[in-house]
């Protein structure tokens, strides 16, 4: 009987001492307190109880701390990648920002941070495509400027100068800044006024010299029929035509 009080009394305080333990989250104490309660007493179920329940605590916590760890490890590999994009962003590197965010954000796919970045990197990018084709057409335009008045220069050495100022005019649309058309197209007009003039000269002092020619063979055709009065009348309008 003394013995079996002295059981009781030990078990109790094993008890105690591991409820104790489990309550200040002492588990692995509390663990080896219920053990031990559970060898004095195997069959008393309590113990066998607080054993199972305080496995179940212990896996999660390791589970709740592989959790963390993994968040950590995480954390840390999209730390990573958001560091690598913001630097390319600052370099201009548009594209490898984008790869990087586009990791970060498979890593958490909530993160609104790397979506929004996504977005402006790919919003500078057509920008700079933009002024890249804007780039492009405006030397593409500035060459034709350059061959149009290439071919402009070229009527002008054939004295064209109608189809030279055509082109001039062509070259004036390309590039309005530019004054060397206007000036040409000046210089173009005024050849081809002077190239009228000298033509309507030219048909002028034609005329003249047939009216002359008409003029002598009349008074010649009289002298010979011996018409004086007529045929000096005919000589003197032929003089008075190279006066």
């Amino acid at each position: 009987k003394q013995a079996r009080l002295q059981l009781d009394a030990k078990y109790k305080a094993e008890i105690d001492r591991a409820n104790t333990a489990l309550a200040g989250g002492n588990l692995v104490n509390a663990k080896t307190l219920y053990t031990s309660a559970s060898d004095l007493k195997p069959d008393e179920e309590l113990p066998k109880t607080k054993l199972r329940e305080i496995e179940d605590l212990i896996a999660q916590q390791e589970s709740a701390s592989e959790e963390a760890e993994k968040q950590k490890e995480l954390r840390a590999k999209y730390d990573s990648f958001i560091s690598s994009a913001d630097k390319a962003m600052k370099s201009f590197n548009y594209q490898e920002a984008i790869e990087d965010y586009k990791s970060a954000l498979a890593l958490k796919e909530d993160e609104t941070y790397p979506k929004d970045k996504i977005k402006i990197a790919e919003g500078r990018i057509e920008e700079n495509a933009a002024k890249e084709v804007e780039k492009q057409a405006i030397v593409e335009k500035q060459a034709l400027f350059e061959q149009t008045m290439v071919e402009a220069k070229g009527y002008m050495d054939t004295e064209d100068y109608d189809k030279a100022i055509a082109k001039y005019k062509a070259a004036q649309k390309l590039d309005s800044s530019s004054d060397l058309p206007e000036q040409q197209i000046k210089i173009a007009e005024g050849l081809l006024s002077d190239k009228a003039s000298e033509l309507a000269n030219a048909k002028k002092t034609a005329d003249l010299e047939q009216l002359y020619d008409n003029a002598i063979l009349k008074a010649d055709e009289l002298l010979e029929k011996g018409n004086l009065d007529q045929s000096k009348q005919e000589y003197m309008q032929a003089l008075a035509l190279k006066a």
